[in-house]
Parts: structure tokens; C-alpha cells; sequence
């Protein structure tokens, strides 16, 4: 009768133990997956940003080149004007100062206007990653939840006893029934 005893120990443990492998297979295949997916939606977000801040840095481009020309087209204006009217000295540098003083100053605003788009950017970038790695804290904790879940040593232990004294009592009990 002992080996009801030992049998019923036995299943006991080996059902434990196989739990155990059950949830650290599904607590590690949820890991990989949340893992994966969380650096793809970030990979996917950091380059449409970086795509972003191309596309900023290539309108300030066009825009100072547009700049140009139509600076450009003021200072041939200008020296027309200054021509016509036969102005000369002080008063036509100061007209032709005017000019790049406007050119720089449009400039220097499509420059900080960039600027401004740029670090946008560099905020949703940061923001991004800041999310990131949230989810991955999110994903850590998760998997430490699941793995709380399985049967600990000493939990085994007593799940065997119990289906030992399980097993002996049965056994006691049949051989009364033996009679």
C-alpha cells in the first residue's frame, strides 16, 4: 500500500513541476512578444521623427533659397531706384543696408522658426523613448507577476506530502475493505 503513497506523491510534485513549465513558457512568450513590439512601435516612431526633421531642415533650405532670390530681387530694385533718382553716397548704402537688413532678419526668423520645429521633434523623440522604456518597466513587472505564480520549492514539497498521506490513507482505507 505504500505505493499509492509514493504514486500519489509523485503525481503531487510532477503536476507542480509542469505548472511551473506551463506558466514560465507562457510568462517568457509574452515577455518576447510585448518586447518586440514595443521596439518596433519605437523604431516606426524614431524614424518617421527623424523623417520629420528632414523634411524641417529641407523647408529652411527652400525657404532661405526662396530668401535669396527675393533679396536678390530687392537689392536689383533698389540700385535701379537709387540709379534713377541719382542717389548717391550715404543715402544709397544706407538704402542697400536696408535691404540686407531685412534679408537678415527674415533669415534669422525662418531660422528660429526651425529651430522651434526642431525641437519638437527632439521632445517626441525623447517622449517616444521615455515611452519605450516605460513599457518595457510595464513588461518586466508583468513577467515577474506571472513567474510569482508558479509552485516554489517547498510548495512541491508539501503538495507531495499531502498526496503521500493522500495515497496512505487510500491504501490503509482499501485494505480495510480487504476483509
Amino acid at each position: 500500500m505504500a505505493w499509492i503513497a509514493v504514486g500519489m506523491g509523485t503525481l503531487a510534485v510532477g503536476a507542480s513541476m509542469e505548472s511551473n513549465r506551463a506558466i514560465s513558457k507562457t510568462a517568457n512568450a509574452n515577455a518576447n512578444a510585448t518586447a518586440a513590439n514595443l521596439l518596433q512601435n519605437t523604431q516606426v516612431t524614431q524614424s518617421q521623427l527623424q523623417d520629420k526633421a528632414s523634411q524641417v531642415n529641407n523647408q529652411l533650405g527652400m525657404e532661405l533659397t526662396n530668401l535669396v532670390y527675393q533679396s536678390l530681387a530687392a537689392k536689383g530694385q533698389t540700385t535701379a531706384a537709387t540709379a534713377e533718382r541719382n542717389i548717391t553716397g550715404n543715402t544709397a548704402m544706407r538704402t542697400q543696408e536696408s535691404v540686407a537688413m531685412k534679408k537678415a532678419l527674415a533669415e534669422d526668423t525662418m531660422i528660429q522658426a526651425t529651430e522651434s520645429k526642431l525641437l519638437d521633434v527632439q521632445n517626441e523623440m525623447r517622449n517616444a523613448k521615455y515611452s519605450y522604456e516605460s513599457g518595457m518597466m510595464s513588461n518586466t513587472i508583468n513577467f515577474n507577476n506571472t513567474m510569482s505564480q508558479q509552485t516554489g520549492t517547498l510548495g512541491m514539497i508539501s503538495a507531495g506530502v499531502s498526496g503521500a498521506a493522500s495515497g496512505y490513507s487510500m491504501g490503509n482505507t482499501a485494505g480495510l475493505y480487504d476483509n
